[in-house]
């Protein structure tokens, strides 16, 4: 009862008659004056607008924060006008133990909320999800070379006539602390608040630096995703993590944030040279690796350097739909990270190591740098837990043939094991790996040790 009065302080909200509200059966008609005499709900249900206002929202965050405080359980029903991801959007975020721990806990986790859509209609797509985002103002995102070759469809849409366009360098050396603090000026220079929408239009660079501005700028706005590269559309944009480099270190300062929507639109390719097109290709093998043997298997045999008919270009848009649908199946499942998730890291242990290696000398795309990851955990996978060798050296030539090698030597070793201990996915002074026991067969939490990870190296240079 306590609770509830606190909760109708808000009277002049709930008293709105777009806002009739049930509680246990019994309708509650205005404000702190009208509260039942008992109160000890198993379930509470709201009726919305089908207009999903601000107030809405911030009266049903206020309603569940206030409920959960006093350990009750809450459950909301929503009418035909929320759809499930706006529901799992309009609740609010909590921490680990409340999401839930799919490894270590029987909480349930929060679903996946992002709306991922590979569209046939660009411009209706877009208009779309802004429409659905309760927004002020609009920014849009880009770095030198989007704004340069992406812009022209957002520029012909009159929903976006008024939008401020904010420019950053382009390649991962701007992914940096700087770049987000001039996001971040240009935003509350341009008048942003907390009911602004910011549109990243880019590659993985823009979704991970953009995401994060937009989560932390006035303690988070919405944004929505428009990747233009490959490697953007299979991976970086979708899942919800985004972030910067700092301190010669990967994606070391960010959070879990889920996008409000994600449009991939493919004709985006068409801007890409091949070294982006092979870069983004690295993040399909892995999901083909962690999926099945047919997926494998198509994926180890295309040629991708090769995309000169039409029907190329219909096979590597059919596979750029099953390698989004293996991601979103992993992250809906585990979205931040407690679990199955960690699947998604393969090659990437080594390969955060390789990519911050390089930008100190000839910084190199992130998705090569995940191929040559890849050639080092599949080997650790054929020695420490049976990944058949007539698989790994399929795959190992197939990324030899596309991406060549990185010129490291012995003489870097020891560096790049430094590297991987500052690895996120680390427990203590052990460094984990995701490794596979066959395709399919996901093996998370592994640990190698130096001597073994010198060997892997060993193979990937000789």
């Amino acid at each position: 009862k306590t609770a509830w009065r606190k909760v109708c302080a808000k009277g002049d909200i709930i008293s709105n008659k777009r806002f009739p509200l049930y509680l246990s059966g019994e309708p509650i008609r205005g404000g702190a004056s009208e509260h039942p005499n008992s109160l000890s709900p198993a379930s509470l249900l709201l009726h919305t607008h089908p207009t999903k206002c601000a107030k809405c929202k911030f009266f049903l965050q206020k309603i569940h924060k206030v409920l959960l405080s006093n350990q009750w359980e809450v459950i909301f029903f929503f009418n035909f006008a929320l759809s499930s991801n706006d529901i799992a959007d309009t609740l609010p975020r909590h921490n680990d133990a409340q999401r839930g721990d799919t490894t270590d806990s029987n909480i349930k986790p929060y679903p996946m909320s992002q709306k991922v859509i590979i569209t046939k209609n660009f411009k209706f797509d877009l208009t779309e999800a802004l429409a659905e985002c309760e927004h002020d103002r609009i920014f849009i995102l880009a770095d030198d070379t989007t704004r340069e070759k992406c812009m022209k469809p957002l520029n012909e849409l009159f929903c976006l006539k008024n939008a401020h366009v904010i420019t950053i360098g382009s390649t991962d050396t701007n992914k940096t602390l700087e770049s987000i603090a001039h996001v971040w000026k240009k935003l509350g220079d341009g008048g942003g608040t907390r009911h602004s929408c910011l549109i990243n239009l880019g590659g993985g660079m823009i979704t991970d630096l953009g995401g994060f501005a937009a989560s932390t700028f006035k303690r988070g706005i919405d944004f929505i995703n428009i990747p233009t590269t490959l490697l953007a559309m299979v991976d970086a944009s979708v899942g919800g993590k985004t972030g910067i480099n700092f301190n010669g270190l990967k994606n070391e300062i960010g959070v879990f944030n889920d996008s409000k929507c994600v449009i991939l639109d493919t004709h985006f390719l068409e801007t890409l040279d091949t070294e982006n097109i092979r870069s983004g290709y690295a993040e399909m093998l892995k999901h083909g690796l962690i999926s099945n043997d047919k997926m494998w298997a198509e994926l180890v045999s295309f040629d991708i350097c090769d995309l000169s008919t039409p029907e190329q270009h219909a096979q590597l848009s059919r596979m750029l739909a099953d390698s989004v649908a293996v991601k979103e199946r992993i992250v809906t499942e585990d979205p931040h990270e407690h679990g199955i998730r960690k699947a998604l890291n393969l090659g990437h242990t080594f390969g955060h190591a390789f990519e911050s290696w390089a930008l100190k000398r000839n910084p190199i795309l992130h998705g090569y740098a995940v191929a040559y990851g890849l050639i080092c955990e599949l080997y650790l996978s054929s020695v420490q837990t049976g990944f058949p060798t007539d698989k790994m050296r399929q795959t190992v030539s197939y990324i030899r043939d596309i991406y060549g090698t990185l010129p490291i030597t012995c003489d870097d070793y020891d560096e790049l094991i430094a590297l991987m201990h500052h690895d996120k996915k680390n427990r203590g002074d052990e460094i984990n790996f995701t490794l596979l026991g066959d395709v399919g067969d996901i093996r998370i939490n592994q640990t190698a040790t130096e001597k073994d990870i010198k060997e892997a190296l060993d193979f990937f240079c000789f």
